[in-house]
């Protein structure tokens, strides 16, 4: 993730990151994350957004990472666009002050 970071910052998206948890995420969740964040830091390097604020929280019953832009369209094209791929986990929400893209994803029981 800090790789990714330091390459946004030479495209000129700066990006603040937020991490809230109280354990590891499980592998196959920060996989998922961590393609939604390289996927839609690019398309906001190509609509060429200034920065963008990315949370990585635990909640009780899973996990959730959101990005943040300036409330622009692209990012209600790209949940649609990529809906198939990341399931109903993902989601966009228009806010007063921005455009949320949001991953959700449950704990799961057992081995």
């Amino acid at each position: 993730m800090r790789e990714l970071c330091r390459y946004l910052e030479r495209t000129g998206l700066k990006t603040l990151v937020d991490v809230r948890l109280e354990g590891q995420l499980p592998v196959e969740t920060a996989l998922g994350f961590f393609q939604l964040l390289e996927e839609a830091s690019e398309e906001a390097v190509r609509q060429k957004e200034q920065s963008q604020i990315c949370c990585i929280k635990e909640k009780q019953g899973g996990w959730e990472l959101s990005l943040l832009w300036d409330p622009h369209p692209w990012v209600r094209e790209f949940a649609v666009r990529n809906q198939a791929k990341y399931g109903l986990g993902l989601s966009w929400l228009e806010l007063e002050y921005g455009n949320s893209l949001v991953l959700r994803s449950q704990r799961r029981d057992g081995p």
